[in-house]
Order: C-alpha cells, then sequence, then structure tokens
C-alpha cells in the first residue's frame, strides 16, 4: 500500500477555468493505483470559477484518496462542486448561486470536509445526499436550506462537530431527513454557532440523536441584510 500516493502539490492551470481544473484534476486521479491511499493537493489561486467541478468518480470505492481544494487566499466558486461519490477537503472557498440556480447545489453527492467557507444564494447549499458534508467556521446566508442531510441508511458512523458556524437569513438552516446509521443511530453534533434570522433553524423529520451545544439563536430588530448582520 501507498502512505502517500503524491508528495508533489498541483497549482492551478494556466487556463483559469472550470474545464480546465477539471481536466487537470481528472489526468491526476488517473494515475492513482487502484490498491493505494493519499492525498491529492489542488491550490487554487485563481479569484474565480464558474459552473461546476467535478471530482473523479467514487475515489473511495477502489482506494483510499482524498482530493483537498485549497485557496491560498480566497477562490470565489459561481456554481458548485459535485463530489461524485469521492472525499474532499475544502478551505478558504466562497461560493455564490449562480443567476440560474434551479437545481445547483454548492456541494452535493459525496463526502467533505469545509472549513471557513461561505454559501450565499442556494435553493439548497450542500446538499449532503451520500455522504456527510461537516461545515465549520463556515457562514450561510440568504439561502433557501443551508444544509440539507439524506444521509444513506447504510452510512454507519457519526459526524465531526459542526463548529462555529453562521447561519443568517436562510430559510431553513439546518434539515434533516434521514440521518442513517446502519448499526446504530446516527448522531450529528452542532456547537458554538450563530443562528439569526432564520425562518425555520432545525427541520428534523427523521430519528437519530442531535446534540446542540453552546448555541446562540437570535433575531434583528429590524429587517437586517445578511452584511449588516455580519
Amino acid at each position: 500500500r501507498i502512505d502517500r500516493v503524491l508528495d508533489t502539490n498541483f497549482e492551478r492551470p494556466a487556463d483559469d477555468t472550470v474545464e480546465a481544473l477539471n481536466a487537470a484534476i481528472a489526468g491526476a486521479a488517473a494515475q492513482l493505483p487502484e490498491d493505494g491511499r493519499g492525498t491529492l493537493n489542488f491550490f487554487l489561486n485563481a479569484e474565480k470559477y464558474e459552473g461546476t467541478i467535478v471530482l473523479p468518480e467514487d475515489l473511495l470505492d477502489y482506494g483510499n484518496y482524498e482530493i483537498n481544494l485549497i485557496a491560498n487566499n480566497r477562490t470565489t466558486i459561481v456554481g458548485g462542486i459535485d463530489l461524485n461519490g469521492s472525499a474532499a477537503v475544502l478551505d478558504a472557498l466562497d461560493f455564490v448561486a449562480p443567476a440560474d440556480s434551479s437545481g445547483v447545489s454548492a456541494l452535493s453527492n459525496g463526502r467533505a470536509q469545509v472549513d471557513r467557507c461561505t454559501f450565499q444564494g442556494y435553493g439548497v447549499a450542500i446538499d449532503a445526499n451520500r455522504n456527510t458534508i461537516n461545515p465549520r467556521y463556515c457562514v450561510f446566508a440568504d439561502n433557501g436550506i443551508a444544509v440539507r442531510l439524506n444521509i444513506y441508511e447504510q452510512y454507519n458512523g457519526s459526524i465531526n462537530p459542526w463548529e462555529g458556524n453562521v447561519f443568517i437569513n436562510n430559510d431553513a438552516a439546518v434539515q434533516a431527513l434521514q440521518l442513517g446509521g446502519m448499526l446504530s443511530p446516527y448522531y450529528l453534533r452542532i456547537v458554538d454557532s450563530n443562528f439569526v434570522n432564520n425562518d425555520v433553524t432545525f427541520d428534523v423529520q427523521c430519528p437519530g440523536t442531535i446534540y446542540f451545544y453552546r448555541n446562540y439563536y437570535g433575531i434583528t430588530l429590524r429587517n437586517m441584510t445578511s452584511a449588516e448582520i455580519l
């Protein structure tokens, strides 16, 4: 087994487009041995990408690979990332819904650790419709549903604590349709987060265990924009 597949980090392609980035990620993934494990680090130096970034399909099914998309400063993604059954770590990305945002989520269809990212204007910003997507120190503003959980029933495991997030002016902050748990009830822990001016804070429609610890809930005394609240 290979402890680390690639020690070389990948800078952005010369062509700062989603298409070029997708091709670079797919090219790197095509070199991976099927019985290995490791991390592919892509440092995103471009200020903006428009479209859908698509990760190679099911890297977790034949190995134990993870793709890290890291902004050296901050990078805006107008569109989203299709995790495509794979795993990713995302850091310092600003997700903005495109003008035609029907059916578009910022993140969907896989597993991800998401740190210091922002999400604005989506019908569903994070759609955890396959495995867990764990936000920490993220800001969700002006979305329909900030985070929707619909985890596979066969998924057995816990979740990293959702820590230090801010939910502002969303129709629903957290919606749980299914929390999975093949061997034991799935649980979700939300700590040290702020919920302000959301129409619905928690919409839980399934069994499971949810821990709320040191969270803050509030409304503003007047109709304030998300930027004003921040």
